[in-house]
Formats: structure tokens, sequence, C-alpha cells
């Protein structure tokens, strides 16, 4: 009886232990930390959009110090794709409400987006087209992606993500709200963990500081 009892209470400390271990697991870091400033400006490859679609530009410096909503985000799969849909559109819906007030643009992490054409070593003629080719691919995949949407602008950028922004291969989506470059919002998840109600909350967090905005400029003017 008293091994068998001994059993029992192994078993019970053994899970509890477990269970302990996985609940001390530290979040995903990925991008700049809540209250710090964004590292640097960078260029994307711009897919859509009515200022620079087609061509390399920075979205920071277009956005200036207007609150904006920056995604990083890897080309999802088949399991992962409807979430991140789900939060490109809710982003969409609400900078159809907010034209002038906030920026919103998807920037997709991809080994394709590289380019050595500006690399002066690189006289590989056979490499620089077949980057050339991936690129043209991926930017056509993405145009695809961007349809829909009316307001949140894609690009591509290499898959180790701009630097200073500390971007980890494991962060399938990173969103990052900030105004005047300081960072109040960050939402980081491994691949298959944004769900279409993480979304949702990310997005009324979101919709919620920039009333609070207005409401506070109002009271002030």
């Amino acid at each position: 009886m008293r091994r068998w009892s001994f059993t029992i209470l192994f078993a019970i400390l053994t899970v509890t232990l477990g269970l302990g271990a996985l609940g001390s697991q530290e979040p995903l870091k990925s991008g700049p930390a809540v209250g710090a400033m964004l590292p640097a400006s960078f260029d994307t490859l711009v897919v859509n959009g009515k200022v620079a679609a087609g061509r390399h530009h920075c979205l920071v410096c277009e956005n200036a110090l207007n609150p904006a909503v920056m995604i990083f985000t890897r080309e999802p799969d088949k399991a992962t794709e409807q979430p991140l849909a789900h939060l490109l559109a809710g982003l969409d819906k609400i900078l159809a409400k907010e034209p002038e007030s906030l920026g919103g643009f998807a920037v997709f992490l991809s080994p394709d987006a590289h380019s050595s054409v500006s690399s002066e070593a690189e006289v590989d003629t056979q490499k620089l087209l077949d980057e050339a080719a991936k690129r043209f691919a991926l930017v056509e995949r993405l145009k695809a992606r961007a349809k829909p949407l009316k307001h949140v602008v894609v690009a591509a950028y290499p898959d180790d993500g701009p630097k200073g922004y500390d971007i980890p291969k494991d962060a399938e989506v990173t969103v990052i709200f900030y105004q005047r470059l300081r960072v109040l919002g960050n939402w980081a998840f491994a691949k298959g963990k944004l769900t279409e109600k993480a979304a949702d909350s990310i997005l009324d967090k979101v919709d919620q500081t920039l009333s609070k905005g207005k409401k506070t400029k109002g009271a002030a003017e």
C-alpha cells in the first residue's frame, strides 16, 4: 500500500512540475519592445499602394510621426493562412475609417526577396538571374494577396528582417503598433500560434488607442 501511494505521489509531482515548467516559458520576443523607439528606417520592395508600388521605398518614413501598424510576417501555409488574412482584413477596415491618422503595412520576410545586384563582389550572372526570377514570383504572389486590401500596403524584405529589429526565424508574425516612432504595442507569434481571436484583440487595442487619442485631443481643444 505504501509503495502504491508513493508511486501515485511521484506521478502527481512529476505532472505538477511539468506544468510549472510549461507555465514559466517566456513569451516569444520579436521586434522592439513596448516603450522603445523604432531602431531605424528601412526600404522595402513595395507591391501595392498609391505611393511607391513596384519600387523600393521606406514605409516608416512615409508614415512619419503618425501612428502606424507594422506587421512582419512569413508567407503562411494553408494551416496558418486564415488568421493572417483575418488580421490584414481587419486592419484594412480600421484604415478605411482612419485614412488620415493611421498607417498600416505588412512586410513579408522571404529569402526570395534577397538581391545581390548591389554587391560589387557578385559576378555570377546566373545567380543574379535566379534571384530576379524568385523575386518576380514572390511579387506576383504578394500582388494576389494584396488584391482584396484597399489600404494596407504590402511589401517584401529578405527573411532576416531589417537590421536592429531582431525578428527571429521562429517568429511567423510580429505586429508592432507605434506612434512618433515609439512602440505602443508588440505582439509576436510563432508558427501556428496566431488566431483570429488574437488578431481581433490586437485590432481592438489599436482602435481603442486611436479613439482615446481623439478624445484627449478634443478635450485639449
